[in-house]
């Protein structure tokens, strides 16, 4: 099949006839309902679908998200009309109730949008719009606009396509986008300043499609990247929650999240990135590296060089693309209050700078913890199953991460180490210890041992799984002679803490009495 892209004329052009877009059986059925919509009401409106589903359509990708742009009313009011006459004509037909995105201009979203879903297919709707600033404000007045005028307002050319219903004919009104998309080009309709100074949060969306459709960022693109101006201007007019959905969209793909970090730490917006805003402080501000970027780099190279060694999920690929992003920060902390405990700067970027879910922050927190201990141990520490045992009860299926992890932070000299250590802790037989429990609990302990009870339990209890790890078995294979050794350490244990005996003993009188 020729992908619809290669089949257009060379140059510059407005409008594509043949050949274009072929559409599914859904999509007409979806278009065909918008069409009759407008006939129903006698309307004058132009419907055109916008941005994504056209470049994707063009590129031979399907989608079933579509941008509907108006050019005669507000989405909202159009988006009622296609419910309204789908519940006159076809009231069994699939349609959603209409739902609005309110614009928000301090945060760089400028655009009202209304949502449903027809026939198994999303609309988002939105009216063509054109905006003009005032000299004292950077928050523009958006007002209904033309083709051109919207155009020229998207964030990339590839995504200034529009495909209109009425002509069934793909449209490129910035004259560039069809032969940037043939190119391979990621370039913005207006000067990249421009297009960047009405939403910052551009230039990571750059990084994205760049990585993900293979395309090269347009030297312009790549100069205003590394404008501080713009950087500022990140900072302080997008939402870090709208940067961490770009963030997790970028990272979250295999095999093209590598390539967004490269990119990332080469453009220098990784230093952006590795702020924790205003919710958090780093404890220690002045060892923050200035430039974060050949440190992430370096990791990715590494990374790339090693991970055919160290088989992982998608969902462990991308904890530990999490984890990478931080690594400029490794060491450091953050403190969210001055009354709590300082936590690692890698929890405190994702959650805090990110507004990632604290799971996710949580999970690569610990990964580069784990990896950062281990990339500085021992070859002994390595060959101790106790060791190796405890981290990976602490980790769970994430220990083979942090070993891959630590592979790429180790010297090039050290590396086949951790091969090793991955390799013998998967044939030790610890694969799954965090799921093992000490042979005799807490209970027994005091019945059967003479235990006191309190602080000492949680230790002879940690003494009895380090034995099951030393010996690389959950299973007990001589139930005497554990139940020997065990009395021994309980015995030690009493003998060295008098002062915590009489405390348990003391404890356990005042309960008596209570009874």
């Amino acid at each position: 099949m020729v992908n619809p892209i290669d089949a257009l004329g060379q140059g510059t052009r407005l409008m594509v006839k043949e050949p274009a877009i072929v559409l599914t059986e859904k999509e007409t059925a979806v278009f065909k309902v918008i069409m009759d919509t407008i006939h129903h009401f006698q309307l004058n409106t132009v419907p055109r679908a916008a941005g994504g589903w056209v470049r994707d359509k063009l590129l031979g990708k399907e989608s079933d998200d579509i941008d509907i742009a108006v050019d005669d009313m507000s989405g909202e009011t159009f988006a009622y009309k296609v419910k309204d006459f789908l519940a006159t004509t076809s009231p069994n037909a699939s349609c959603s109730s209409v739902g609005v995105v309110r614009a928000n201009p301090d945060q760089s979203k400028h655009l009202e949008t209304a949502t449903l879903r027809v026939l198994d297919i999303s609309l988002d709707v939105n009216n063509l719009r054109t905006e003009t600033y005032t000299q004292d404000s950077r928050i523009p007045v958006v007002a209904l606009g033309t083709p051109q005028e919207d155009a020229s307002r998207r964030d990339f050319t590839i995504n200034a396509l529009f495909y209109n219903l009425r002509t069934a004919s793909v449209e490129d009104f910035t004259g560039k986008g069809l032969d940037d998309l043939r190119a391979g080009i990621i370039r913005t309709p207006l000067e990249p300043t421009i297009t960047f100074q009405d939403d910052p949060l551009r230039i990571l969306r750059a990084v994205r499609f760049s990585t993900r459709l293979g395309f090269r960022l347009d030297d312009g693109i790549v100069k205003a990247a590394s404008d501080p101006n713009i950087y500022g201007l990140l900072l302080t007019k997008v939402s870090r929650e709208r940067w961490g959905v770009e963030v997790h969209k970028m990272l979250v793909r295999r095999p093209t999240s590598l390539d967004s970090l490269e990119m990332l730490a080469s453009l220098g917006i990784i230093n952006v990135l590795t702020t924790v805003g205003d919710s958090a402080r780093f404890d220690e501000p002045d060892e923050v590296p200035k430039d974060q970027g050949p440190i992430v780099q370096a990791l990715v190279h590494r990374l790339r060089e090693v991970e055919s060694d160290h088989p992982l999920t998608d969902d462990q690929h991308f904890a530990l693309t999490l984890a990478i992003l931080t690594s400029g920060v490794y060491g450091l902390h953050v403190r969210e209050k001055p009354t709590k405990p300082p936590r690692c700067a890698c929890y405190g970027v994702l959650r805090h700078g990110l507004k990632l879910p604290n799971a996710e922050a949580e999970r690569a927190s610990a990964i580069s913890e784990v990896a950062s201990r281990l990339s500085k141990a021992s070859q002994d520490e390595l060959d101790n199953p106790v060791f190796v045992g405890h981290f990976m009860r602490y980790l769970k299926d994430d220990w083979v991460v942090a070993v891959c992890l630590a592979e790429c932070l180790a010297p090039v000299s050290e590396r086949q180490r951790f091969v090793d250590c991955r390799q013998k802790a998967l044939q030790s037989g610890l694969v799954g210890c965090w799921n093992w429990r000490a042979p005799v609990n807490g209970a027994s302990l005091a019945k059967d041992f003479g235990m006191p009870r309190g602080e000492g339990l949680s230790v002879l209890l940690e003494k009895q799984v380090d034995r099951l790890l030393s010996n690389c078995s959950m299973v007990v294979k001589d139930e005497q002679e554990f139940r020997s050794w065990l009395q021994t350490e309980v015995d030690e244990w009493v003998a060295a803490n008098p002062e915590a005996v009489a405390r348990a003993n003391k404890g356990g009188k005042a309960k008596k009495a209570k009874k």
